[in-house]
């Protein structure tokens, strides 16, 4: 069964630790630490072993999308 999930990671860039949010969607049906660890490293240009994934929760379909959609506005504009 298709899930998402919804998760907060910290992460170490020069010298200063950041916070952001991010969503996965899975067929597997469980949250994928390394997966969401490797997309904040490549996404920030960091190591991943600075990035730390610190919450995730389990968000239904609807949440998802007005999540993509609020992330679209940010991006542009």
């Amino acid at each position: 069964m298709k899930k998402g999930y919804y998760f907060v990671a910290k992460y170490v860039k020069n010298g200063i630790t950041r916070i952001c949010t991010g969503t996965q969607e899975t067929i597997e049906g469980y949250f994928d630490f390394v997966s969401a660890g490797n997309f904040i490293a490549k996404e920030h240009n960091v190591d991943l072993k600075d990035v730390i994934v610190t919450f995730w929760s389990e968000i239904n379909s609807v949440m998802l999308d007005k999540y993509k959609k609020t992330l679209g506005e940010q991006n542009n504009g």
